[in-house]
């Protein structure tokens, strides 16, 4: 059912809601636990109860009595029975954050409010008052430029108010996740099957919000900027006018036309593309982010075309499916993970598709597990599903760091083939100069492995292609990095399928050693799974 989900959002006041403030929501596995900082009991057309300090609870799945979306934000209602007095809240700003911040976060979305409202008024006066008489003649024109001051301030104030209430991207990225987490909770979704394995990422996880700078600072630098822009704006334009008119002849400047006199046209050639770079391939190996603790199901007899890391039942003599086979997991951080713990869960279906038979199994490691270690155990158990809890569910950016290249490196001499191979993925990963030989020299692998190994090595390759989007017309917009010390001739995209029949498209002529340089393929079509960027024959 995966592992363990917290995050924070704001409870805002609505008329679906009976609580505001900050609060902390904990998916655990048979029990949600609510928190609340600073939150307060709320009725609409009377006045907010008093603040609580510090409030927590805990309830059954069964006491979740409905959540649904209302605007950007999401509608939980509970029990009475149990979670009174607080018992509906309208979630938004969802986010990683500690509780404490959030609280912070809850201020300074007041103060945006309050500012969306009395701020653009000032600033239309200030903005009329100072225009000079070129720009805006007369009370009209002053009146008309007011207006449209106050308009465009009122309209950016409030959309920063938005932003600050309903969190942006990241914040509705996490919303979806615990919205599909909790629906798995309460059964009205089935869970997905090894949702925590590293190569089988479901959904992206979310990246750690970044909090909005602290009050009163915010209103004070909205302001500053508003004026400071208007007084640019100016400026620019008493300079321009000052300036002689420019004299005839031809332009020194790169260009693609240049007028030198009345009907003569000059061509000039058209510049190369931007420059860019790429940290690292844009790769399925790591689109949906890298775990703190990557967990790695082990066949011990793999069957030909099965996917790396996915393991599968076998029926025993009396026709019962039961897993036979092994996991690992290893420490992708730069800091020690204390008391490692797993949970697997085993279940199997009847013929009304019913889950039945549900078996755990519990895994500890005790004491710490360092970074780039691995620790593995074998498992048996009967069912024909499987999925892992883990006890860390982080992701490596932001202030985790990942575990130096050397503690991989390490990881290279073990007997199993899967560890072997995630070493050379997380190398990779880390942008080593060695992680190309590394994944070519892992020996001889199962088929499964071998299709893996192929992606890693298209992932180390020192071309690289990366912030790829499509437009509508079908162009292909990306950046080539040439991350080697040679420069290399022609280049062409290619997409990755298993056919090895996908589409190509010619990207440059050359590009020099570590340079990189955007590139648009028309007609490329509809998005790639995986790209690749290799030298035309």
């Amino acid at each position: 059912m995966g592992g363990s989900l917290s995050v924070g959002a704001l409870a805002i006041a609505s008329s679906d809601a009976n609580a505001i403030g900050a609060v902390r929501l904990t998916l655990l596995p048979r029990r949600l636990e609510v928190e609340l900082l600073a939150a307060t009991s709320y009725r609409e057309t009377f006045v907010p109860g008093p603040l609580t300090e510090l409030a927590r609870f805990a309830v059954p799945y069964t006491a979740v009595r409905g959540f649904v979306r209302r605007e950007e934000g999401l509608v939980l209602s509970l029990d009475p029975l149990v979670a009174a007095p607080h018992t509906r809240f309208h979630l938004v700003h969802f986010t990683d954050l500690p509780l404490e911040a959030l609280a912070s976060v809850h201020k300074r979305r007041a103060w945006l409010r309050a500012l969306a409202w009395l701020a653009p008024l000032p600033l239309a006066a200030l903005a009329a008052f100072l225009t000079p008489e070129a720009l805006a003649a007369g009370v009209v024109g002053r009146g008309a430029l007011g207006l449209a001051v106050l308009f465009i301030a009122g309209f950016l104030l409030r959309l920063a108010a938005r932003t600050a209430t309903f969190g942006g991207p990241s914040s509705a990225r996490l919303l979806r996740t615990f919205e599909r987490r909790l629906a798995e909770r309460v059964g009205l979704r089935p869970a997905i099957v090894h949702e925590t394995d590293p190569f089988e990422v479901p959904e992206p996880e979310p990246t750690r919000t970044i909090a909005l700078p602290r009050i009163p600072m915010l209103p004070l630098l909205l302001g500053a900027g508003t004026v400071a822009a208007f007084a640019l704006a100016l400026a620019g334009y008493k300079a321009l006018s000052k300036l002689p008119p420019p004299a005839p002849g031809p332009a020194a400047e790169k260009g693609l036309a240049v007028m030198t006199e009345p009907g003569a046209l000059v061509l000039e050639p058209a510049p190369r593309g931007e420059s860019c770079t790429c940290q690292r391939t844009d790769s399925p190996l790591w689109r949906g982010g890298i775990p703190t603790l990557s967990v790695i199901p082990i066949a011990k007899h793999p069957r030909p075309g099965d996917p790396f890391g996915v393991v599968a039942p076998d029926l025993d003599r009396k026709k019962v499916p039961r897993y036979d086979f092994d996991v690992a997991v290893v420490n992708n951080s730069s800091e020690p993970i204390v008391d490692t713990k797993l949970v697997l869960t085993f279940a199997r279906r009847n013929k009304a598709g019913e889950r039945t038979n549900v078996t755990d199994r519990g895994l500890f490691f005790e004491g710490e597990l360092g970074p780039g270690r691995s620790v593995k155990w074998s498992v048996k158990a009967p069912g024909s599903e499987l999925k892992i809890d883990v006890s860390e569910s982080g992701m490596l950016g932001g202030k985790v760091a990942p575990a130096p290249a050397d503690a991989f490196r390490r990881l290279l001499s073990s007997s199993k083939p899967a560890i072997r191979l995630h070493a050379a993925t997380m190398l990779a990963w880390l942008g080593d100069p060695a992680a190309l030989e590394v994944a070519r020299g892992l020996g001889e692998l199962g088929g499964g492995e071998e299709a893996f190994r192929r992606r890693v090595i298209r992932a180390a390759s020192p071309l690289r292609v990366c912030d790829v989007s499509y437009e509508e017309n079908g162009t292909l917009n990306a950046c080539v990095f040439n991350a080697s010390p040679n420069e290399v001739g022609a280049l062409r995209l290619v997409e990755v399928t298993p056919e090895n029949g996908g589409r190509t498209g010619d990207a440059l002529e050359s590009l020099g050693a570590a340079a990189g340089e955007r590139v648009h393929v028309p007609g490329f079509g509809v998005e790639a799974e995986e790209l690749t960027v290799e030298e035309a024959k």
